[in-house]
């Protein structure tokens, strides 16, 4: 799960100003539609044909605040995930400098020591790769 908590809470906004805009249009047609002053055939045909386009616009409305509402949530996930990636990634760098220090005084570069350990390259920062390393560590025994 990737994605900028920030950036995605910005869309969310965006969806959810969308939808009010959307309720705002059809309750101002239903308004417009109510308040005619003529009566016929074709006031009344109009009316409904305006109840009608205001019920769908506000379907359309419902979607787009369904929308902001799960991009919000994915938002909050997206956050959570990154805490817990950021927090195993510094929890798995300290354990390699601990073998970094165990095996050599300290001298290879952790990277070094990881795919010593781990037999693969240890992955970018913030990559979502670090729970599997620490998960690697405990497996080989690596705890402190």
């Amino acid at each position: 799960m990737y994605g900028d908590p920030q950036h995605l809470r910005v869309l969310a906004g965006l969806l959810a100003r969308e939808a009010e805009r959307i309720e705002a249009s059809a309750s101002r047609l239903e308004r417009s539609a109510t308040s005619v002053t003529w009566e016929s055939i074709a006031a009344g045909r109009m009316q409904r044909q305006a109840a009608h386009q205001a019920r769908a616009m506000r379907q359309v409305a419902d979607r787009y605040a369904e929308a902001a509402r799960a991009v919000q949530h994915h938002a909050a996930a997206a956050e959570r995930q990154l805490e817990r990636i950021h927090r195993t990634e510094s929890r798995a760098r300290e354990l390699l400098a601990g073998l970094e220090h165990a095996l050599a005084g300290g001298a290879p570069a952790a990277a070094a020591v990881g795919r010593v350990v781990l037999g693969v390259p240890l992955p970018p920062p913030g990559h979502r790769d670090w729970l599997a390393v620490a998960s690697r560590l405990a497996a080989r025994g690596v705890t402190r």
